[in-house]
């Protein structure tokens, strides 16, 4: 039974291996093919990457460039949002998304955010959710040593120190914790999307007979708020709300 086992784990370890391998492969094709201006073929490939289940800001930001060198705006944006969600802090990234944006037709001016929310999205997308998960472990791990000298300490001294330095170390690894649980949510689900289509109405209710608010342009980022018979209840950088018909849009 023993050595069953031991040959699955050895033949789950080789199919993992060698897909790895063929993704690696088919990602240097794309490379190649993008250096050679093939950029259709190249797009292609990098899709094949992903939906062989392999994911990467790398990946999401080649995807991205070869939209754009395609004219397909909305999918370039996509794509570098994607990427900026895995890699927040990447500069090339950050700096591609920035022309790709100033494209958009119709660009919305953007409510200023509560202060607060502002910062706290800005610390949380310092790093991604594994990283702080990793801080916060180190909070704990350090609160619990720390503790554990208040228990066997020999001296008042050493028990104060250890107790103070262990209490203040567990409450600071609330922060990381809380950081690394919000950045996983968004990780998993921003509830934004961007519009695909050339050109899409705006409409004040979930149907093609609501009265049309005003139209967006391709590459337009959108919160989404909810969904209703294939419509997206979508609010606007300018705080906007309506809705508009799901084909058009793609989540990030």
């Amino acid at each position: 039974m023993k050595k069953l086992i031991t040959l699955g784990c050895l033949l789950l370890c080789s199919s993992t291996c060698l897909l790895a391998n063929v993704a690696d492969d088919r990602f240097q094709q794309a490379n190649n093919a993008y250096q050679k201006n093939d950029f259709a073929n190249a797009a292609q490939l990098y899709q094949q990457v992903l939906a062989e289940g392999f994911n990467s800001p790398e990946l999401q930001y080649n995807l991205g460039n070869t939209y754009y060198k395609q004219d397909s705006l909305g999918k370039a944006i996509l794509h570098y949002e994607r990427a900026l969600v895995l890699a927040p802090n990447d500069a090339d990234t950050k700096a591609n998304l920035a022309i790709a944006k100033a494209q958009v037709k119709g660009e919305l001016e953007p409510l200023p955010e509560f202060f607060l929310t502002a910062a706290w999205k800005k610390l949380r997308n310092t790093i991604s959710s594994s990283y702080w998960g990793i801080v916060a472990l180190a909070f704990w791990w350090l609160g619990f040593g720390a503790l554990a000298v208040w228990l066997m300490g020999k001296s008042r001294k050493q028990k104060k120190t250890g107790f103070l330095a262990g209490t203040a170390c567990l409450l600071l690894s609330l922060l990381p914790y809380s950081l690394a649980l919000s950045s996983s949510m968004y990780e998993q689900n921003t509830r934004q999307a961007i519009l695909l289509k050339d050109a899409a109405p705006l409409r004040s209710a979930p149907d093609k007979d609501g009265s049309e608010l005003l139209t967006l342009y391709e590459g337009t980022k959108v919160q989404l708020l909810d969904f209703l018979g294939g419509w997206w209840q979508v609010k606007l950088p300018n705080g906007e709300r309506g809705w508009l018909d799901g084909k058009y849009l793609e989540k990030i």
